[in-house]
């Protein structure tokens, strides 16, 4: 068995299960984001075909545009990842 990437830009999953022939493999965290994104995007596609189009167009994106998720940091944290 090898490493089956997420397709999505800038997504470093590593693990996929869902495989679509004309984008490839699609991580749980980007299907999550992917159901997201068109809800905020008021799209609601209804056929295979259209499902397909807006998940290329998604795809495209970068990773976390569209999910609500925040992380938690402490103030130490926020500093220490924002040093040159």
């Amino acid at each position: 068995m090898g490493v089956m990437s997420c397709n999505r830009n800038e997504c470093e999953s590593i693990m996929c299960y869902t495989h679509i022939d004309s984008i490839g493999y699609v991580c749980d965290e980007c299907e999550i984001e992917f159901k997201e994104y068109l809800c905020r995007e008021n799209k609601n596609p209804i056929t295979n075909k259209d499902i397909l189009r807006e998940l290329k167009i998604f795809m495209k994106t970068d990773k976390d545009n569209f999910s609500d998720y925040v992380e938690e940091m402490k103030v130490d944290e926020f500093f220490s990842k924002n040093r040159i």
